[in-house]
């Protein structure tokens, strides 16, 4: 069914009313934005486009991103030679199969996963997870922009909690038990 309109099963779609919501849309799942399938682009997405949903960036080859503002998450799959820099995320970074990056960003929370040769310049206010990962280093995060400071304040991160040097590598904790 095309945006407005509602499919009951049959395959007849009627018209619903303006500023009604679908039934998809009521199960209150975030709002998902992002980039996939880029090869070689600069890719910007703004503090309105990003506020408090959720980002997800797939399959981008050397591309530099910005994500202005403050996404309640962020997803990164199958990510290589790309920068990517993100503003304060509310909730948790999830990493997988990215190689060769630069990334950096603010969050309660990153999960990072078979992630090769890539550097990350993190604020983190719990620790970091990393698992079946060689070659990642981490320092703290540096990035700023004019609107950083708000888009702090709408994350609800304490910047003056920062554990980007304590990092929980769960192949090397389960090798020792």
């Amino acid at each position: 069914a095309q945006s407005g309109e509602v499919d009951g099963g049959g395959g007849a779609s009627e018209k619903s009313p303006p500023g009604a919501t679908t039934p998809a849309q009521s199960e209150e799942a975030p709002e998902q934005c992002g980039f996939s399938n880029r090869e070689g682009e600069l890719l910007t997405k703004t503090a309105k486009e990003i506020h408090q949903g959720d980002v997800l960036l797939s399959h981008l080859s050397n591309c530099r991103v910005r994500l202005f503002g403050s996404p309640s998450t962020l997803h990164l799959k199958h990510i290589d030679s790309c920068e990517i820099l993100c503003g304060p995320v509310s909730t948790s970074v999830f990493v997988d199969h990215c190689k060769n990056s630069t990334l950096a960003f603010p969050c309660q929370q990153l999960r990072t996963h078979n992630t090769t040769d890539t550097q990350v310049y993190l604020h983190v206010t719990c620790r970091a997870i990393i698992e079946d990962c060689q070659g990642v280093s981490l320092a703290p995060f540096s990035w700023s922009y004019p609107t950083i400071d708000a888009d702090y304040d709408v994350s609800g991160l304490d910047r003056d909690r920062n554990n980007w040097s304590q990092v929980d590598d769960f192949n090397w904790l389960a090798f020792r038990t």
